[in-house]
């Protein structure tokens, strides 16, 4: 079970890999609200600055943001194809231990069996050489 998994997080690193190629695109949304002090240097001179006249700036202040941000990594240098040429053969690697893993074991399993036979065979020939004398 453990190489499946192996396995498994091979194809992530690959799938990965490949997702580093294309461009990236992030968007973000924040919200809060802001409430100045009053009496502290922003609350006291909020109070003082008038922003139209008669017009006082609230004391508590709504704050807004929303954000899109994308980026594209050139592979100028290879640093790109590189991580992904290795990603892959640490996937590869990974399929063919696993492969290795299956093929001792089936060979294990075929030499204990044929263990049992060569003892069950000197057993029958031992119990005919105990009936014969």
């Amino acid at each position: 079970m453990m190489a499946f998994q192996r396995i498994q997080v091979a194809q992530a690193q690959v799938t990965q890999a490949r997702a580093s190629l294309a461009p990236r695109v992030d968007a973000t949304a924040g919200a809060a609200m802001r409430k100045f002090g009053l009496y502290t240097m922003d609350g006291a001179g909020n109070i003082s600055t008038d922003i139209t006249p008669g017009q006082i700036v609230p004391i508590h202040l709504p704050d807004m943001y929303l954000g899109l941000q994308s980026s594209w990594e050139l592979d100028v240098w290879g640093k790109i194809s590189a991580r992904k040429k290795a990603a892959l053969q640490a996937y590869l690697s990974s399929v063919e231990g696993t492969r290795l893993v299956m093929s001792n074991l089936v060979a294990q399993v075929a030499l204990a069996y044929f263990d049992l036979l060569l003892l069950d065979n000197e057993q029958n020939l031992l119990n005919q050489t105990m009936e014969r004398q």
